[in-house]
C-alpha cells in the first residue's frame, strides 16, 4: 500500500465505521459537508464504498478490505507523511500540471 494521508475528519469517520457498534455522539460535531467531503476522500483512496441520498449526502457507508488492513496496521491512523511533505509533494504536482498544460498549448499554437 502507498503512502497515505488522512484528514482529521476523514480519521474521524474512519473510525467510526470501523467499529461495530457504532456509539452516538462519534461524528455529530461534524457538519453534513464536511462528513460527505471525508466520506469521498476516503472513497478515492479505496478505504470504503459509500452511497449518497438524492441531495449528494452521504447516506450509507462500509468500510472495504482495503480500509480493514490500513486500520489493522495503522491502529492510530497515524498520518504516513507530514504536512510539510505533503505540500512539497502538492506544489510538485502543480508544477507538473503546469508544465503538461504549457506543453499542450505549445504544441497546439506551433
Amino acid at each position: 500500500m502507498g503512502k497515505v494521508y488522512l484528514s482529521d475528519t476523514e480519521k474521524k469517520l474512519l473510525k467510526a465505521l470501523s467499529i461495530s457498534q457504532y456509539e452516538d455522539g462519534m461524528i455529530e460535531d461534524l457538519s453534513q459537508a464536511e462528513v460527505n467531503a471525508a466520506a469521498r476522500g476516503l472513497e478515492r483512496a479505496g478505504f470504503i464504498k459509500a452511497t449518497y441520498s438524492e441531495g449528494n449526502n452521504l447516506f450509507t457507508a462500509r468500510i472495504l478490505d482495503e480500509g480493514a488492513v490500513y486500520l489493522q496496521e495503522n491502529p492510530t491512523l497515524k498520518n504516513q507523511f507530514d504536512d510539510e511533505e505533503l505540500n512539497r509533494l502538492q506544489v510538485r504536482n502543480m508544477e507538473l500540471s503546469n508544465n503538461h498544460f504549457e506543453l499542450k498549448f505549445l504544441q497546439r499554437y506551433k
